[in-house]
This record gives structure tokens, sequence and C-alpha cells, in this order.
């Protein structure tokens, strides 16, 4: 695939995420235009007379040729329409189409009675009757709605799999970077009790100002703010010891804030990848998730979160603000950094292994997407029938068959 190529060639790497992207970027224009035109056409043909009759068997020879060659499933059922069509009486071929399998039945039981009654052409009764027969087939057992479902499931998985491993490893290096500013609170306001103004408000002003450029809501950003500046609020009388341990509760919100920063983090990196913004739009995802720092600015929000827990636990435990704080940045830093190197070492082997799995099924999709489903549902391909077969008069039978006795 030349399309594949180029892409692959200013990427760096052939990964199934642009085989996704061609799957969704194709056109089948073309076969709704040509169903347009075999409207207007069946529209002035009548399937009481000679002629109105040889108009509906040649499209429907043409339709047969159209869903034979289709590569695609919508082009397959625009297909599968014309030859639907061809049984709708001519004025209400214009009517809005709509699929009715008792009408179509009808209609069918019509055109090859007329093809042998009108016309006096058996075999051609015989050939319409095998291509409709293979067209209900072909619909009832491949074409269901779980098939849009499947793609886009398989190509969000493309999605991550091109980019998941690496957003949790950069996830893991700004979680090491919080723990390392822990360790730095600790050094520099070891023997501090409370956290000063002027500290708490360069921490609220860089803050919420990161917040608001990254989300432009203001309320967020005076949120943020405002977790940093209760940084200044610290016991009256503080104890002298400096336990490590404030129970399991402060562990629990450390760990859930984590969850919380580093989930939207990491899906903010992940939205932020050339395969997201080539293949989620297609996906139908919000815009403002894709390739925009709304994400990063809540998990910002929620890191603040963590500066408000630190001085509500120096107030029960009556201990510095500091040191609490401290606790808590190393805490939900160490978390942080060790979920995500342990899910980029497990997801880096699954993402290459799912990427080529991804790859195969893409590659027969964008390929041949009716030949796929052909064989995932087991139906034989080609799109021939696959019944007893309806000799002409005065054929004999083949060598294998078998005359039934009478």
């Amino acid at each position: 695939m030349q399309a594949r190529s180029s892409i692959a060639s200013v990427t760096g790497v052939k990964e199934s995420w642009q085989l996704a992207y061609l799957y969704y970027s194709r056109s089948d224009d073309i076969y709704f235009c040509i169903r347009s035109t075999a409207e207007q056409i069946l529209s002035h043909a009548d399937y009481g007379n000679a002629r109105g009759l040889y108009v509906r068997f040649t499209t429907l020879l043409n339709a047969d040729t159209l869903y034979k060659k289709a590569h695609s499933t919508k082009s397959c059922i625009a297909a599968l329409d014309i030859i639907d069509l061809t049984t709708y009486p001519s004025n209400s071929v214009l009517v809005l189409y709509r699929f009715a399998p008792k009408k179509v039945w009808a209609g069918e039981m019509t055109v090859l009675s007329n093809l042998t009654r009108v016309l006096g052409q058996p075999i051609l009764k015989d050939q319409a009757e095998k291509i409709y027969t293979n067209a209900e087939g072909w619909r009832a057992l491949t074409i269901h709605d779980s098939n849009d479902e499947t793609a886009e499931f398989l190509a969000l998985g493309s999605v991550l799999c091109a980019s998941a491993a690496g957003a949790f490893l950069i996830v893991s290096a700004m979680g090491a970077l919080v723990w390392a500013l822990g360790k730095f609170v600790s050094w520099r306001l070891a023997g501090a009790k409370r956290i000063g103004p002027a500290v708490a408000a360069v921490v609220a002003i860089v803050l919420g100002g990161l917040v608001a450029a990254l989300t432009n809501y203001l309320p967020a950003a005076v949120a943020a703010a405002l977790c940093a500046a209760f940084l200044t609020v610290a016991p009256e009388r503080s104890r002298h010891s400096k336990p490590n341990d404030l129970g399991p509760l402060f562990g629990f919100m450390a760990v859930t804030l984590g969850l919380i920063c580093s989930g939207m983090f990491a899906t903010y990196l992940i939205a932020s990848t050339p395969a997201a913004n080539a293949v989620l739009p297609f996906l139908e995802v919000p815009s403002d998730f894709i390739d925009k720092p709304l994400l990063a600015g809540l998990s910002a929000v929620a890191f603040g979160l963590v500066m408000l827990v630190a001085p509500i636990w120096a107030v029960v435990h009556r201990l510095g603000t500091p040191h609490v704080l401290s606790l808590a940045l190393m805490r939900f830093g160490s978390f942080v950094c060790a979920m995500g190197l342990f899910l980029s070492i497990v997801l880096g082997p699954l993402a290459v292994y799912s990427d080529r799995q991804l790859e195969t099924t893409f590659s027969a999709l964008v390929s041949n997407e009716t030949m796929h489903y052909d064989l995932v549902s087991g139906h034989p391909y080609p799109r021939t029938y696959s019944g007893p077969s309806r000799a002409a008069p005065g054929t004999p039978p083949s060598a294998g068959s078998k005359t039934p006795r009478r």
C-alpha cells in the first residue's frame, strides 16, 4: 500500500493506526452515485413489459458485478440496494428507500415469474434467482450493526498500542519529579512549622496560572490557586515528633489523587500523539480531548488537591505543615512513579504483540473488507450461489452428479 508506506516514511515506523486511518479515509461515493443513477433508470422500467424486464435484468447483472467486486461493506450495501431496487415497482423506486424483506420478497417473485411468463426466458429466471439468493444470504450473514462497533474498537486499540506504554513512562518520570520535590521540601523546610505567605502566594500564582493556561477556565484556575493558598494553614502548637505514618486514610488519599492525576495526564499524552490526531476524529471523540491541554489542566487541579490535604492532616495531627506536605508529595510521587513504570514495562510487549495482530486485521479490512467478513462469518467467497445447481433445460448432468431416481 503506497499510502501506508508514505505515512510510515513520515512517522518513521509502521503501525496499525496508519491502516486504521486509511480504513476510515476511504470513499464509497461512487457506489452511491451509481445507486442514484440506477434509481432513475428503474423508475422508468416497468416489470410488466418486455422492455422494462430487460432493463431490470441488465441492472441486476451490473449490480451483481458491483456487489462481487466491492471491497468495502458500505459499497457492497449500495450494490445490494440496487439488487433490491430491481424488485420494486417503478412508481415506488424513487420513494425513500428502506430495506423491507417482505416487500423485496414479493417483488422478487413477480420479477422471476415475469421473466418466464413475459419474456419466455427460464434461463434468465434461474440466473436472477441465484443473484437474489446470494445477495439475501450475504446481507443476513455478514451485515451487522456490530461491524462498525468492532472497527471502532480496533481503531481505538491501535491508538493505545501506539502510545500507551510511552505515555505511562512519561507519567512515571513526572511521579519521580514530584517525589524529588517532596524530598526537597523535607530538606529545605526541615525545621519550619508552617509555610510562609510569600511562598504560598508564589505557588498559588504558578499553579493557578498553569491551570488557566491549560484549561482557559477561570474557576478552575481560582480553585487550584486556593488549594495552594491553604498551605499557610498550620496548627498553633505542633508536636516536635515527625512521624512518617499518618494512617491508612492519608495513604488512601494520596493513592486516589495519584490515580486521578496520572490517569488524566496519561490520557492527555495519548490524545496528543499523531495516531490519536489521525484516528480519533473518525470515532466522534469530542475535539476538546484531542491535542488540547484540557486534561493536563484537570490533572494539575487534581495535583492541587494534594496541597489541600497537607494542611488538613497537619491540623488534625498537630504536625508542621511542611512535614506533612513533604510526606504527601513523596507518597503521591512514589505511587505514580511505581505505577507508571510498572504499566510501561507490562504494556510495552503487549502493545507490540497487539499492534501486529491489529495490523493483520486492518490490512484485511483495507484491502478487502467484504472478504474479511465473509471469512469471519463462514460465508463462501467469492460470493456465489452455494445451493443446488439449476441446470438449463436440456443440459446433461455433470460426471460427478447423481441423477435422482423417479
